[in-house]
């Protein structure tokens, strides 16, 4: 196995390089689905502090090939019930995105862009999805936050 320090991921000009020489090139949703609870949503909305919210959101490299390489985000939003932590509503989905690279892609660095960067792309587009499906629940519009960081 190389040397982490052999590797552009962990040099920071070099992967500075690498990301002003990718291009992305398409992001598509892969698959999505969502559940609701209807009426026990409608009783925790009446209830102050009824609902709790939770997201969970992994991105992983793959298909490095080399110039190209894709991204896979697996995006889930939950509502729970306070009082008894049942799922009242439920949002899953999956999107890839394929990249072009100037040169050979290193594989580290495809991992850590993955890991890293790709969230800024991925993650409007779910909460994109999740303001839309939830809109057409007979439910008020959910607006997701900007980033996992500013649940």
């Amino acid at each position: 196995m190389p040397k982490t320090s052999a590797s552009l991921a962990n040099k920071p000009r070099q992967y500075s390089d690498f990301l002003k020489g990718i291009k992305l090139v398409i992001v598509a949703l892969d698959h999505a689905s969502s559940a609701i609870n209807r009426e026990q949503y409608w009783k925790c909305t009446e209830k102050k502090n009824g609902m709790a919210r939770t997201f969970e959101a992994s991105y992983a490299a793959t298909e490095i090939d080399g110039t190209c390489f894709d991204v896979v985000g697996r995006l889930e939003m939950k509502i729970l019930s306070t009082s008894d932590n049942s799922e009242l509503l439920k949002i899953v989905c999956q999107y890839s995105s394929h990249f072009h690279a100037r040169t050979r892609v290193d594989e580290r660095a495809a991992h850590r862009f993955a890991n890293a960067e790709a969230k800024i792309i991925i993650w409007p587009y779910f909460r994109q999805l999740v303001t839309d499906l939830s809109a057409r629940m007979y439910i008020p519009p959910i607006i997701v936050p900007l980033s996992l960081d500013a649940k």
